[in-house]
């Protein structure tokens, strides 16, 4: 399923082209150089592609589309050179952290759907301040 815009004008792409499009793109600005528009079409970056995209889609499998991608635009990655399990050290533990954020985003935002229940009734009167301060002092 495309759910990603390529930014070097592939149009829609997959989840996994698009994480080793922005690994890419890191990979070029560590050369002092910004990744060409439709580089799949040239010998050095298909090089790079066939080279790394192994260990991109198994971590990918491992920790989800989404930490990955949010974890490469961290500045702690910006010498990532390789997704293998040889440079585990240092994109781990950041991957890691986005991983687990975003389980807890994934949790709250089911808490909340759980939460609401279409058939509840919503009390929407309001009290002044008044009524509020003598609610205080006398409990129901």
């Amino acid at each position: 399923m495309s759910k990603y815009i390529s930014e070097r004008g592939a149009g829609e792409i997959t989840a996994q082209q698009y994480v080793m499009e922005q690994f890419l793109i890191l990979l070029a600005v560590q050369k002092h150089s910004a990744l060409p528009n439709y580089f799949w079409k040239l010998p050095e970056y298909q090089q790079l592609w066939k080279r790394h995209v192994r260990s991109i889609n198994a971590r990918i499998k491992e920790y989800g589309e989404i930490p990955i991608i949010r974890a490469l635009k961290d500045s702690k990655l910006k010498n990532l050179r390789s997704f293998d399990k040889a440079s585990a050290w240092l994109w781990k533990p950041v991957v890691e952290r986005y991983k687990k954020a975003y389980d807890l985003e994934e949790l709250k935002e089911e808490v909340l759907v759980e939460e609401i229940n279409p058939n509840d009734r919503i009390d929407f009167t309001k009290t002044n301040i008044l009524q509020q301060l003598r609610d205080l002092d006398n409990p129901l």
